[in-house]
């Protein structure tokens, strides 16, 4: 195989070559220019010769280019620095290159030769990461949350939140340990997690905290921690959020919540051994009372004693509803729970007919103890508010695949469509009924809880229907 001249090794180079070369004069006229400016510029080189290198290039850039041009024409010897610049690319937008000129007149009769390189995609990924960079500098100093890099236990940034948050200068913080501001008795907490987390190991990235403050005080803080790089050694980026205001709020709630529990048991207390005592008399005026009307008046005494006892008993259920802080999901037998109330309830009113379909599926669903006040004040609901001489009240259960229906029939007045939804509403009165209408409250707010539905629809050929929709546990 004939070996290649000089000329054309050269010339083989340079078509393969991603960098143009260009060969200028004094002036910057163009006497040569390789094939990779049709690439970068889409010219073709021979549109190139003769012009002026420097009249495409960027009006913002063109002064220092010329400069350092001048610099080799005044010190031929001297080795240069990379110039970044912009270009012209013959569609109109502007290309970045990287160039590097140097003088060889021995080999180049027209002087001077620039090696340009094409560096656009670099410099969008500059331009990308200096966007991003003070878009998270705005980010951490202008936030509400502090924020600390800790490296070696020391405080390495701090940011101005953080220096309002303790009330020390970002002087005074720099090259401390960050134990300094961490109250002592979260001291080894703080430092066993994070050697933990700078030896690999995979501690809570999230807890709690209190910091002192310049005068002494103490502000409760949410730390949230991760592993950063930060000049090339590892260290931690910490994040302060600030819920002092949060943590009292919830002490004052907690405060209330305990008075209001216990004035709850105190009255409710109060309140049923009066009603006890009603009853009582009311049952010995009974042999002292021998017309009917009289005998009404006992009856309804009786009956509104009665009620209002229910009603302690649905408050105390509606109290412990609203009182509670748990929100653990736990798993309750509804056969249990619709057994146990259906059965109570019959005994509680012997004269009206409820009936149930047999077998009720053994499933278990989303729900909690109160479960049963659910069905508890949908029976009593369909026994006091039936408007027939013998109140009938039927209990179906469908079990789906994902969920479970119970429907609670009566034949009573029914619900008129203007208030099927407006029923569950909270002191909504039952149908011609001096009650408070707590009950049906009580049930939606407990099968909302429980992620179900209940709804009213009409019962065939009369009264109502009460569907309730509860989740199943697989």
């Amino acid at each position: 195989m004939p070996s290649l001249s000089a000329a054309d090794e050269l010339s083989t180079l340079l078509a393969h070559s991603h960098d143009i070369l260009t060969v200028v004069d004094e002036e910057g006229t163009i006497a040569y220019v390789s094939p990779a400016v049709e690439t970068i510029f889409g010219y073709e080189p021979e549109s190139r010769i003769g012009r002026n290198v420097f009249e495409s290039i960027h009006p913002d850039d063109r002064d220092e280019v010329y400069e350092r041009f001048e610099g080799i024409i005044e010190s031929p010897d001297r080795v240069t620095q990379p110039v970044t610049y912009r270009q012209r690319h013959r569609d109109g937008h502007w290309v970045w290159l990287e160039s590097v000129a140097g003088s060889h007149t021995e080999t180049a009769p027209y002087g001077y030769v620039v090696n340009s390189r094409d560096i656009t995609d670099r410099k969008e990924n500059e331009r990308a990461l200096a966007e991003e960079r003070q878009k998270y500098e705005a980010l951490v100093e202008q936030g509400h949350e502090g924020v600390v890099i800790v490296q070696d236990s020391e405080l390495q940034f701090v940011n101005r939140a953080m220096e309002t948050l303790t009330g020390l200068s970002d002087s005074e913080l720099i090259g401390r340990s960050f134990r300094d501001v961490v109250a002592p008795e979260y001291h080894d907490l703080v430092a066993q997690r994070y050697e933990e987390r700078i030896h690999g190991e995979n501690p809570p990235s999230r807890y709690d905290i209190e910091i002192v403050t310049a005068d002494g005080g103490r502000r409760d803080i949410d730390l949230e921690v991760s592993c950063i790089q930060y000049r090339g050694e590892p260290a931690t980026m910490a994040t302060l959020h600030d819920i002092t205001d949060r943590k009292a709020y919830e002490q004052r709630l907690e405060e209330q919540r305990d008075d209001l529990d216990l004035l709850n048991q105190v009255l409710r207390h109060d309140i049923r051994n009066d009603l006890q005592l009603v009853t009582a008399y009311a049952d010995l005026l009974t042999d002292h009372v021998d017309d009917e009307e009289g005998e009404a008046y006992l009856e309804t005494l009786r009956e509104s004693s009665e009620h209002a006892v229910e009603l302690t008993q649905t408050a105390r259920d509606m109290a412990e509803v609203m009182l509670t802080t748990t929100t653990d999901e736990q798993r309750v037998s509804l056969r249990k729970a619709l057994e146990r109330e259906f059965e109570n309830v019959r005994a509680d009113y012997p004269r009206a007919v409820l009936s149930i379909d047999e077998p009720i599926p053994a499933v278990t669903v989303h729900a909690d103890e109160m479960l049963s006040s659910v069905f508890r004040n949908l029976l009593k609901n369909a026994v006091q508010h039936n408007d027939k001489s013998v109140a009938e009240v039927h209990v179906s259960v469908a079990d789906g695949d994902d969920t479970v229906v119970v429907r609670v029939a009566d034949n009573g007045p029914g619900v008129p469509d203007d208030r099927k939804e407006r029923i569950f509403g909270k002191c909504e009165k039952g149908l011609e009924s001096g009650g408070t209408g707590i009950g049906l409250y009580l049930v939606q707010t407990l099968v909302d809880s429980y992620g179900g539905e209940v709804r009213v629809e009409d019962n065939d050929p009369e009264g109502a229907v009460f569907v309730v929709s509860l989740p199943k546990v697989e």
